[in-house]
């Protein structure tokens, strides 16, 4: 038996041809959908199948076209946030060759307009003066156009060009795109709630002809600001234009019964969504408390408090097996700070890590400027333009010149930010940058400096 097992799958790893993403196994392939886009470009259009750009690549386009940009038009580059890195500009990019806008061939009014209504494209916009606005859309869509001159130049494509381009030449090739139908019965396409329109289009076009099967939970969509939409799945037939037979997997293996219940009373609150009656596999209850805290900072410290805890409890754990999971970015910083002073090893990806991250400095200034206040001192204005960006979620080269411009006159810290100056010079401050810095004055402790900033900043 099990030498039989043994020659059967040596059989097959011998038919397996593989490459990273894809691969095809006695006439069906299994396949990323961007590494499926790829091999259709190579099999039936070989003149568009370009290199894809490496990311380091990439981010060194978008930086020099960032500094196009600024000796073209600086009025254009000064209104774009200064503190976003090319990841920002990147994903951007990629989210409107998601929604099928080609560079190549787009209406700058048609992804003007599509801008200005994004949610996405709100990191761009924020604190911006109407006429700001405008220039901003005109800097991206330039950004945009340009960006893929600059893949032309090169002869190179970008990862989502790995879906735009086979779906603009099969929507213009009708011949080769029933060829490209009438090869498969049957369409598998899993995680479907996690897909945006370029996939779906992309999909519905392939699978004109065959069956399709698509598996995925809705409630699990995580990836709205890329673009992606659960709406696909939960009304796929409306989409599809096409009948839908559904089922749903009622049985949960991996929880405990209080697991699966609480989760399935918390999620019954999303209006759009389609409804399910999940049941419990296992018999053993899990351990849920909710303890509430009334800081960030308390917060961090019971975190601390209840690992060792555990672990002196349970002496064969180790610091990896625990998980800490918080809502945004700026509340990992009281845990950092808890976790450094008690010398307890964590990860958390290198651009929040306060210790690896330009986070550090900022965090300092702010506290140096506490310190100095508190004791009567007025801060450096290195500190206190450091301070004032940490504030921000983005602030642009023109704002943070404004900013330190206004604080050299020598007025108080507090007084400066409550200035009339000082608003007009930064319009994003609107008041509310001198009420966090009061805040953060007033708390008497570092853990409460902590959490004033993880709540304010």
């Amino acid at each position: 038996m099990v030498s039989a097992l043994t020659e059967k799958l040596a059989q097959q790893v011998s038919q397996l041809s593989l490459d990273s993403n894809s691969s095809t196994f006695e006439g069906m392939t299994i396949s990323t959908l961007n590494a499926f886009g790829y091999r259709l470009l190579r099999d039936y259009f070989p003149d568009e199948r370009l290199d894809v750009v490496s990311a380091g690549r990439s981010h060194r386009f978008a930086r020099d076209l960032l500094g196009a940009l600024r000796q073209k038009s600086p009025e254009h580059h000064a209104v774009l946030p200064g503190n976003l890195g090319t990841r920002v500009y990147l994903d951007f990019l990629g989210f409107l060759k998601n929604q099928i806008f080609d560079p190549r061939q787009v209406d700058p009014q048609a992804i003007a307009d599509f801008i200005l209504s994004a949610p996405q494209a709100e990191p761009f916009f924020e604190g911006q003066e109407e006429q700001s606005v405008r220039r901003v859309v005109q800097a991206l869509v330039w950004l945009y156009q340009t960006y893929e001159a600059k893949l032309q130049d090169h002869r190179l494509m970008d990862f989502d060009d790995q879906k735009l381009r086979p779906y603009a030449l099969l929507m213009e090739n009708e011949s080769v795109a029933t060829g490209v139908q009438g090869k498969y019965d049957e369409v598998v396409v899993d995680e479907f709630q996690d897909i945006n329109k370029l996939d779906f289009e992309l999909i519905r076009l392939i699978s004109a002809k065959a069956d399709l099967v698509v598996t995925g939970d809705d409630d699990q969509a995580i990836y709205g600001f890329r673009g992606c939409s659960p709406e696909y799945i939960i009304n796929l037939e409306h989409h599809l234009e096409r009948p839908v037979t559904s089922y749903e997997l009622q049985v949960n293996y991996r929880c405990p019964p209080n697991i699966v219940d609480s989760a399935d009373r918390l999620i019954r609150h999303n209006q759009n969504r389609v409804q399910k009656n999940p049941i419990p596999h296992r018999k053993d209850p899990a351990v849920i408390k909710v303890i509430a805290t009334q800081t960030a900072g308390v917060e961090a410290q019971t975190s601390l408090k209840f690992v060792r805890r555990v672990m002196d409890a349970q002496p064969a754990l180790v610091y990896g097996d625990f998980a800490v999971l918080y809502r945004t970015n700026a509340q990992s910083i009281p845990l950092q700070v808890e976790f450094v002073l008690g010398d307890i090893p964590y990860y958390v990806r290198p651009e929040d890590n306060i210790i690896r991250s330009d986070l550090l400095d900022r965090l300092l200034a702010v506290l140096r400027v506490k310190l100095a206040i508190t004791e009567g001192r007025q801060p450096t204005i290195d500190d206190q333009v450091l301070a004032v960006t940490a504030y921000f979620r983005w602030l642009n080269d023109r704002d943070q010149a404004a900013a330190r411009r206004i604080l050299k006159e020598g007025d108080e810290f507090r007084v400066a930010l409550r200035s009339a100056a000082f608003q007009e010079a930064v319009p994003k401050s609107k008041g509310g940058i001198s009420a966090a810095f009061d805040s953060l004055i007033a708390a008497r402790s570092l853990i409460n400096a902590l959490s004033v900033m993880a709540d304010r900043f």
